[in-house]
């Protein structure tokens, strides 16, 4: 994808990362989102996130008898790790983040504990990290809510 896009005229090759599903195989490792999200960032391919993203931070739910993965997490890894040129390692203990006091923002950055990215940054990155989507629409919002964000 990445030669494609670097030699192609038209809009850029790209993939989609799923995250989950309706049983506890269907969650990828952090560790297997890590590696997708770093090599993503080296080779400049696009990348977007579908399934399980239902909640912000990372948790445990009974219904799929696993951790499901946080869209912020997954969007702050995925932002992060391109930013500081992260390794697998690194990007995995934000996926693996479970304390929502770890995430901050402000209008002009979003952090993870001592690490930053400017919010043009983020708009920077835009052309790489996609979207992400989920099969619930209150779910994601009312979970930021509780969370006062």
């Amino acid at each position: 994808m990445a030669e494609h896009n670097s030699s192609a005229d038209g809009l850029p090759l790209g993939y989609k990362l799923r995250t989950g599903g309706v049983t506890a195989g269907a969650f990828p490792t952090s560790s297997q989102i890590a590696r997708a999200l770093v090599a993503a960032a080296k080779a400049r391919v696009p990348i977007k996130f579908t399934a399980g993203l239902h909640h912000p931070i990372r948790q445990f739910r009974d219904e799929v008898n696993t951790k499901m993965h946080g869209f912020l997490n997954m969007l702050g890894a995925a932002v992060l790790a391109a930013e500081h040129q992260w390794d697998e390692e690194q990007t995995s203990k934000l996926l693996e983040d479970e304390n929502a006091a770890s995430f901050s923002f402000s209008n002009d950055s979003f952090a993870w504990r001592e690490w930053k990215i400017a919010t043009d940054q983020i708009k920077a990155r835009r052309q790489l990290v996609i979207s992400f989507g989920s099969c619930s629409f209150d779910e994601p919002r009312e979970d930021l809510r509780a969370l006062e964000l």
